[in-house]
């Protein structure tokens, strides 16, 4: 049996962008496994530069197929008939009202119904450093969790500690470390 040396801060998780991402480590109720994201950040997963989502409109007489569009650098989202409106920082649902509103307010539409979807969130990432085997930044989305940042990093090295510990940027240049112990 090969034995890990007892090293103290050996694998750190820093939440670079996913702050809350850490609370994922709970296990659920009854399994013992690690929670995804969703089951706490629902639709609180923000919108950001690179996020490819769809966008439909149920009113919309000339429906043009879903295709996926990216939210630009600067946050922006170009919307059918009203163009690019800010949806950076937002859930797809605020996002969705924000366009909807943008569409009424233009005289596009009487009442429109907007839905926006995502297809694949690039602008949250991680940075997973420490005794692993390729330390980096990955993307995370709602359903991520701990051991699957572990596993993109892959996996533990020999001289990995029991102890894992996620760093959560709190407010104004603080953060708090918490220690997650890896039995099994």
């Amino acid at each position: 049996m090969l034995l890990r040396p007892n090293l103290r801060a050996a694998y750190t998780v820093l939440l670079c962008a996913v702050s809350w991402l850490c609370l994922t480590a709970a296990p659920t109720a009854g399994t013992g496994a690690p929670a995804p994201l969703a089951a706490i950040a629902g639709p609180l997963m923000p919108l950001g530069p690179q996020d490819s989502v769809t966008v439909h409109i149920d009113e919309d007489p000339n429906p043009a197929p879903s295709a996926p569009v990216t939210v630009a650098d600067d946050g922006t989202l170009r919307i059918p008939y009203v163009g690019p409106i800010p949806v950076g920082g937002l859930s797809p649902d605020a996002a969705a009202r924000r366009a909807e509103k943008a569409l009424k307010d233009g005289r596009f539409f009487v009442n429109p119904h907007v839905t926006i979807t995502v297809v694949q969130s690039l602008s949250q990432r991680v940075s997973v450093l420490g005794e692993v085997k390729t330390p980096g930044r990955y993307p995370v989305d709602a359903k991520t969790s701990i051991v699957d940042l572990i596993a993109l990093a892959g996996g533990f090295t020999e001289l990995s500690a029991d102890v894992i510990y996620c760093r959560a940027p709190m407010r104004a240049a603080t953060s708090r470390n918490m220690p997650l112990t890896c039995e099994g």
